[in-house]
């Protein structure tokens, strides 16, 4: 077992998020409760029951950044941007719908023996004071799949990227999947946080960089 483990743990894993991350749960917790389960260099993960069905699971990360909100939002639609941090990405392709609105059609790359996937996401801005929503919804492919991959299971979730200070941003993101994990969570668990605590300061690490410049 710790030799899948090792395997798995050195490819670019992060993009399970989408399909492993918030798969199914033997016990129910209370709905309100988030469960720390990972901390290190001030990245956050916390797991709990859905709230839409408790076999399966939701998955939150916060992080503390200094710098502009606007730079975050880029770090999620900019292509090259989103590349810098988010690890198994190979692809991202916008389609603005209007100035709150756009949709993505995102490729990632995983080991064998999981397929390559492709997914279309629909990402909607909602401001509410000092905070920015940006609300998550997987779409049905519009097109034909490129060669090689296979539709991603569905799911939805948000951003939240939260003022604190004159200087500094708690972002938060949430998501949960829609249909049960086929994979074991010994398997899953610590290959996915691992990979969200390396990218989410990654994240941190080029959104500050931008700040300083």
């Amino acid at each position: 077992m710790q030799g899948i483990l090792s395997i798995l743990a050195r490819q670019r894993f992060l993009p399970l998020l989408f399909i492993l991350a918030v798969g199914s749960v033997t016990s129910v917790e209370s709905d309100d409760d988030w469960k720390l389960t990972q901390e290190k260099n001030g990245v956050s993960i916390y797991y709990r029951p859905s709230k839409k069905d408790p076999k399966l699971r939701e998955m939150k990360i916060n992080v503390t950044v200094s710098g502009n909100r606007e730079d975050v939002i880029n770090h999620l639609k900019d292509e090259g941007l989103i590349k810098k941090w988010m690890q198994g990405l190979e692809f991202q392709h916008v389609s603005i719908v209007d100035s709150m609105c756009w949709i993505a059609v995102q490729g990632f790359e995983f080991p064998w023996p999981i397929s390559n996937k492709v997914n279309r996401m629909e990402y909607r801005r909602q401001e509410a004071g000092t905070t920015t929503y940006i609300f998550l919804k997987s779409l049905p492919m519009s097109q034909s799949l490129p060669k090689g991959y296979e539709e991603m299971s569905p799911t939805e979730g948000q951003w939240e990227i939260h003022k604190l200070n004159t200087r500094q941003l708690v972002v938060i993101y949430k998501v949960r999947a829609l249909q049960e994990s086929p994979y074991p969570r010994w398997v899953q668990d610590p290959i996915i946080q691992k990979s969200f605590l390396t990218s989410f300061d990654r994240l941190r690490t080029s959104v500050q960089s931008l700040a300083n410049n």
